[in-house]
This record gives structure tokens, sequence and C-alpha cells, in this order.
């Protein structure tokens, strides 16, 4: 009865390598580095283990932790109009002449923060703004 019972014990280990080989191989060709947590589970738990971890793998349980996270929205985009001409009926040397100093000058408001470069409306999680590129500090 002794010897079933190591035989038994011997055959489970055997397979729990097997499966914990798969997993370490199959960890590292996804993700580019090894899940040991998932190894020992497969070396101990065998044929439950490979379920498991094929289940896991399935409904993407395992991932890369990264930084910064993805946003799980996307970010608003804002288009202001420009301001409207001035009526034709007013004679063009009448219309007051804008002063521009190269930078487009935006109203700012409350909450709402915006690009310094070129005033366009970002989120607080982007890292660049969305129209220009420029990367964002806040």
């Amino acid at each position: 009865m002794a010897l079933l019972v190591m035989a038994l014990i011997l055959i489970w280990l055997a397979i729990g390598a097997v499966v914990a080989v798969w997993i370490y191989r199959d960890t590292v060709r996804k993700f580019g580095k090894a899940a040991i947590d998932w190894v020992v589970v497969g070396l101990l738990l065998s044929v439950i283990g490979a379920v498991l971890y094929s289940y896991a793998s399935k409904q993407k349980m395992l991932h890369e932790k990264q930084y910064p996270p993805e946003a799980k929205y996307e970010a608003p985009k804002y288009e202001f109009e420009e301001k409207k001409a001035i009526s034709p009926s007013v004679p063009p040397s009448e219309i007051p002449k804008k002063e521009t100093t190269g930078e487009k000058k935006t109203e700012q408001i409350e909450g709402l923060p915006r690009c310094p470069h070129c005033g366009a409306a970002v989120s607080v999680h982007d890292w660049q703004c969305p129209k220009c590129g420029a990367k964002l500090k806040f």
C-alpha cells in the first residue's frame, strides 16, 4: 500500500514538473520573463495548475504592470471657433488690427488644463499634447 502511494506521488510530481516547464516557457514567450508563482502552482498542483493557468491566461488575468497606466477613456478633444469677422458693412480701414506676438493666446477655463505651447485643451493624464506633441508637466 505504501509503495502505491509513493508511486502516485512520484507520478503526480513528474506530471507537475512537465506542467511547470510548459508554464515557464509560455510565460517567457508571452511576457519576456517567467512568472515564478505560476511555475510553482503548476509544479505543486500538476494538472489542476495547468487548468488554472490556461484559464487565467485566457481571461487576461496575467498581464504586465505598466506605467503609466493606459487611459481607460478617450481624452476629450476641444475645438474652439475663431471669433467671427466683423460684418462686411464696416470698411477694412476701420477694422482694428491685432498685434501678434507669435504665440496663440487662449482663455484659461478653471479646471481645464491647457498645453503651454499651442494652447490646446489636454487631460491631466496626458504626457504629451495630442495636438502639437509637446511634453507636458503637471
